[in-house]
């Protein structure tokens, strides 16, 4: 490949990639209407611990995005979505909705523990097993996570989240699962 067609490429691929963090960023806009009397955890924070300032480090894009709500009356239990860019980690082919209801041993002790951010992602990419997409499964959370006393994810590629309804159906799917 001639070097003017490579930064073409590379310049496409760019484009794309800031086209889906822009459409990422309505997606979460949206899908807050879609929760009625549920606030965000984070406010308007999306990502953490996922981009690096520092030129020593290569991870200058974020991985992933997260958007986590809770109702007043249950201060204990989030509804929340993690849009997983990649992840070295696991077996990611391409960018992934998940949505996941989390209940937690203590209601979130301060609304800014970044901590949990990412239990979704884990929830469906690492402590389901077998992981099938567009199923609502059972988490299992390792045994250090004692802070977690139930969690169901789903997840589905994000390509099929075309719509503020797409999403909402996956929120509403985990949102109704009742914790008995």
């Amino acid at each position: 490949m001639a070097t003017e067609e490579w930064g073409l490429q590379m310049s496409l691929a760019l484009k794309a990639v800031r086209a889906m963090h822009v459409d990422s960023s309505r997606l979460l806009l949206d899908l807050d209407r879609t929760l009625v009397g549920y606030t965000s955890v984070y406010r308007s924070v999306a990502t953490i611990d996922s981009m690096s300032y520092d030129i020593k480090k290569p991870d200058f894009m974020t991985d992933g995005v997260f958007r986590h709500w809770v109702h007043p009356s249950q201060a204990d239990t989030v509804i929340a979505v993690n849009l997983a860019f990649w992840d070295d980690n696991v077996d990611l082919k391409e960018p992934f909705f998940i949505a996941a209801k989390i209940r937690y041993a203590e209601p979130l002790p301060n609304p800014w523990d970044r901590n949990k951010a990412w239990d979704p992602w884990h929830a469906y990419l690492s402590w389901t097993n077998p992981r099938e997409v567009d199923l609502l499964s059972e988490a299992k959370p390792p045994e250090d996570r004692a802070d977690i006393l139930r969690a169901v994810s789903v997840g589905t590629p994000l390509s099929r989240i075309a719509t503020e309804a797409s999403g909402a159906r996956f929120l509403n799917l985990v949102k109704s699962f009742n914790f008995v």
